[in-house]
């Protein structure tokens, strides 16, 4: 589709397909495995992702780990604080991003 679109980057992504996310992923692989990736903005609910047909909560973030991507939680306040696991229970606003320095 970018390609018919004649776009030939994407920078940022913003996803929000309550509990799918980790089939939006799988299905953007080749774009999201790239060296210039764009960073992604998602909000983790655990129990829609528990909800989607062949999947458990935290298979999102789990995914973007295998992809390359460092996480974040975004919090209220407009701090990104880094994750040190994947998150399975509740929810958050999380940023991926594979542009640490």
């Amino acid at each position: 589709m970018l390609r018919q679109l004649d776009i030939n980057k994407v920078d940022f992504i913003k996803v929000d397909i309550e509990g799918y996310k980790y089939h939006a992923f799988k299905g953007a692989e080749k774009l999201l495995l790239a060296e210039n990736a764009p960073d992604i903005l998602f909000e983790f609910v655990d129990w829609a992702e528990d909800a989607a047909h062949d999947c458990k909560a935290g298979a999102a973030q789990q995914l973007l780990l295998k992809y390359g991507y460092t996480l974040y939680t975004w919090s209220s306040n407009n701090e990104l604080t880094l994750m040190d696991k994947i998150q399975t229970a509740g929810n958050a606003l999380i940023y991926a991003t594979k542009n640490v320095k």
